[in-house]
């Protein structure tokens, strides 16, 4: 076999929103959950919870996305939470609130609102009884236990994997090179021996290639940005095509 090692990207390449309307529903969660917890503080929130959830999703993946094009470690969320609040609402004192605690209370799970693509859980069914050693590696807002607990109860797919590394958790998002190394240090296999699958090439691919791992980027659209002079080892449209690539069988 080509590899010993596979590392997976997760949103967008094993899974995405059911829906448009799943991921309004799970803002609205998000906003359900943090006037739920301010109230356990004695304070009234009079804002609609599908807006204060977006405002504060909104505020949290940009926060992430200047942290991903600047240093790639990632933002305090909690502060970002806590910015958002005391914007929204007013003479809100700064000692009041334990805003670690409010952000994991906030935590909304993703299994709720999302579902493998089709190809999924068969091409991973395939790679496993290959063999193959896999690991999810992914950017992430939301770690930590809960995160754990809903990999292990609820995430039909995470059988198939030998562990996850997360970017909230390690302190490193895709592409530094740290959170490719603390994935391959866990399936013990060197980067010439695990190839990285992902659906970003800013991301997925361009943090394998700097680290000398092979690079299969996932295009399900069939669209081939301008912009970028990343290139990918393999491009495949489906995980479907991932065993021929690990038998040798793809050029």
């Amino acid at each position: 076999m080509r590899f010993k090692a596979l590392l997976f990207d997760l949103g967008g390449t094993l899974w995405d929103f059911k829906d448009e309307s799943a991921r309004e529903t799970m803002r609205y969660e998000l906003g359900k959950k943090f006037i739920d917890v301010m109230s356990s503080y004695g304070i009234e929130v009079c804002w609609d919870p599908m807006f204060i959830g977006s405002a504060i999703g909104n505020a949290l993946w940009t926060a992430e996305l200047y942290r991903y094009y600047t240093t790639g470690i990632p933002p305090s969320y909690s502060d970002v939470v806590k910015a958002v609040a005391q914007y929204w609402i007013p003479d809100l004192a700064d000692n009041q609130i334990d805003w670690q605690h409010v952000f994991d209370m906030t935590y909304v799970p993703e299994s709720n609102y999302k579902r493998p693509f089709d190809d999924t859980i068969e091409a991973l069914k395939i790679l496993k009884s290959m063999g193959i050693k896999m690991i999810v590696v992914s950017n992430r807002i939301r770690g930590g236990e809960r995160f754990a607990r809903e990999w292990a109860e609820n995430i039909s797919f995470s059988k198939y994997f030998d562990g996850y590394v997360l970017s909230c958790d390690l302190g490193f998002m895709k592409p530094r090179r740290e959170i490719f190394e603390e994935a391959l240090r866990i399936v013990e296999a060197s980067p010439h021996e695990a190839a990285m699958i992902g659906d970003l090439l800013r991301a997925d691919v361009l943090g394998a290639n700097m680290i000398g791992m092979t690079s299969i980027w996932i295009n399900r659209s069939g669209k081939r940005p301008t912009y970028t002079s990343v290139k990918p080892d393999f491009e495949i449209a489906s995980l479907l095509e991932l065993p021929d690539i690990v038998m040798g069988k793809s050029a």
